[in-house]
């Protein structure tokens, strides 16, 4: 679920990058399709072309977090905060995002949260960042700022698939489970096949001890992950 999160974070957000090379746009298709080995290929020849670019950096930087490759992720990340300029706060608080996911993976969750909190003070208007930053506090048993930083998703979009998931994920393990119920029958509404919202469905039901619920649950979500 990691690495599927982290190609649609990528997607999703060099698609609004405005590239002008011919080798950068060949990453991103290769990278859209899934081709990692390629994508890396035309982001390098892109870099020794351009080795200011922030935007190629970080592009890359996603592509090394696919194959598990920690250390290049990071150097990628720290690469982009040189070349970026300091008007961009978007792409400036993004590449701190970037350091922040490559440090989750490496369980470096100190700084993790510093690169997190530096990207919210960078660009408070993403959404990400606070369910990032959420994730480590609920991982840390910090339920309340977890739960402060989802209630900020939920602010800027009131229908965020991870500010509801771990807003009911919280529920769950305070036991509050009415409260959860209510979280997870929204999530699943406004998004009845997305395998996040089924996978803490499953969770929030197998903890109340409704068995037959999570067993339906985890059923179809192994569905969507097999399509």
């Amino acid at each position: 679920m990691k690495t599927l999160f982290i190609t649609i974070l990528l997607s999703c957000c060099i698609t609004a990058i405005f590239a002008q090379s011919t080798n950068f746009n060949e990453g991103q298709k290769a990278f859209d399709a899934g081709d990692y080995d390629v994508a890396l290929e035309y982001f390098t020849k892109d870099i020794t072309d351009n080795p200011k670019s922030a935007t190629t950096y970080y592009s890359r930087g996603y592509v090394y977090l696919n194959q598990s490759e920690f250390a290049k992720a990071l150097s990628d990340a720290n690469m982009g905060l040189k070349c970026v300029s300091g008007k961009d706060k978007k792409q400036k608080a993004r590449l701190y995002e970037l350091r922040a996911i490559a440090n989750t993976q490496i369980e470096d969750r100190e700084k993790a949260l510093a690169d997190y909190t530096t990207a919210i003070k960078t660009d408070n208007s993403d959404p990400d960042f606070y369910v990032g930053r959420s994730k480590l506090y609920f991982d840390l048993k910090m339920y309340e700022k977890a739960e402060a930083d989802l209630m900020n998703v939920l602010k800027l979009d009131e229908t965020n698939v991870g500010g509801l998931a771990g807003l009911g994920r919280s529920f769950v393990v305070k036991k509050q489970y009415a409260e959860a119920n209510k979280i997870f029958a929204k999530l699943l509404k406004l998004y009845p096949d997305n395998d996040e919202a089924y996978y803490y469905s499953a969770i929030n039901a197998y903890e109340q001890q409704k068995f037959d619920d999570a067993i339906e649950l985890v059923l179809r979500l192994l569905q969507l992950t097999a399509r």
